[in-house]
């Protein structure tokens, strides 16, 4: 597995990205800042956003080979895994995740595909710092374990008959509250559409790293002196990945620690409501998670947003039809004849005669079907 930090890689663009990921098919790019991940579609040609942010959407997918063709090469991806990890404000993830009509690239669905976590902000105080246990794995231990975990093949996970159980549960949930938003808000059912694939996901991710804890706790390193000691956090030379491989083999001879659990199951439901949670309220939804709730909450807005549209309609309606009344050429103007041109009715045409004669631009008076404009 290999991070932006190895052999001084640099993915400033997707260009770089993709080049990488040409020779090392799992990867995991970390950018400090969200805006820094966004700014790299399109890049040098802002026409070509769109199919940039197509190849992060399908290395979502997971897509056995994907080709990439540019005008200087042609570039083939065989099974990329690729992990990205950003830092950032509230409001730049807000932008980046809400959906513009007028602009059809960010209705892809791109960071619905994305699990956010906004916590409370808090600037830590001196006596929060501690200092750091030498005495047990580091990260690097950790992702190097997994990585032996799957360095032979693709492995199979398989759920519990409880676990499956519980999963099919919260799917059935998902869809429920897909198939009750879709007609009025897409972000939502994609939100919740993603967030079924992403349960499987967390679940995998869970049990993998526990899988990888265990292995660690097992691991002993053999000392010049023949001692046995556990890893210390700095410690990775090939005495250490050794101890690690070999705990990794002797845990990978039983099939049963490859079967995910109600528990672990649980738990990854649990994350991925809070991850929605969270999501909805940065894009200002209601964070209620029971189907009533949320149909409401849409429903409510949709009604909302189509009064508003009605009045405006309304509005420009009244002040086109004031426009065509101080048009019409003559003193008197029918609403007879106004009407027959059937772009307005009566009622918005009388109201555009009332709000004229506030005005003072003129006099209504009835005769019949004419109402004279003086």
């Amino acid at each position: 597995m290999k991070t932006s930090g190895d052999n001084d890689m640099k993915s400033s663009s997707i260009e770089s990205l993709i080049e990488e990921l040409e020779e090392y098919h799992d990867i995991i790019q970390i950018w400090d800042e969200l805006n820094t991940f966004t700014s790299t579609m399109g890049l040098y040609r802002a026409e070509k956003a769109t199919y940039d942010r197509s190849f992060f959407n399908m290395f979502f997918n997971g897509e056995k080979e994907k080709r990439r063709q540019t005008c200087r090469k042609s570039r083939v991806l065989k099974n990329p895994k690729l992990n990205i990890a950003c830092g950032g404000q509230p409001g730049t993830a807000i932008l980046a995740m809400t959906e513009d009509p007028s602009v059809p690239v960010t209705q892809d669905g791109l960071f619905s595909r994305f699990l956010v976590a906004a916590p409370e902000a808090r600037a830590p105080r001196s006596s929060d710092f501690k200092k750091l246990n030498q005495n047990i794995p580091g990260l690097k231990h950790l992702l190097f374990t997994v990585h032996m975990l799957h360095v032979d093949d693709a492995r199979n996970y398989y759920y519990s008959d409880d676990a499956k159980n519980v999963v099919k549960s919260k799917f059935d949930i998902y869809t429920d509250i897909i198939n009750g938003v879709s007609r009025h808000d897409t972000f939502l059912a994609s939100l919740y559409g993603k967030a079924q694939i992403m349960i499987d996901r967390l679940a995998a991710i869970l049990h993998v790293c526990a899988l990888a804890g265990t292995a660690l706790g097992n691991v002993q390193v053999m000392g010049i002196d023949e001692s046995v000691r556990q890893i210390s956090y700095d410690e990775f030379s090939n005495d250490v990945r050794t101890a690690i491989t070999d705990a990794v083999k002797y845990l990978a001879q039983d099939d049963g620690a490859f079967i995910i659990q109600k528990e672990t199951a649980e738990s990854a439901i649990a994350l991925m409501d809070y991850f929605i949670a969270q999501e909805k309220a940065l894009c200002g939804y209601s964070t209620v998670a029971d189907l009533e709730g949320i149909t409401e909450f849409v429903l409510g807005s949709h009604r909302e947003v189509q009064q508003n549209e009605r009045i405006n309609s309304e509005k420009h309606g009244l002040t086109d039809a004031m426009s065509t009344i101080l048009m019409t050429l003559g003193a008197d103007v029918s609403l007879h004849a106004l009407v027959t041109r059937r772009k307005y009715p009566s009622a918005t045409y009388s109201s555009a005669f009332n709000e004229l004669e506030k005005a003072g631009l003129g006099n209504v008076s009835a005769k019949g079907y004419l109402i004279a404009l003086c």
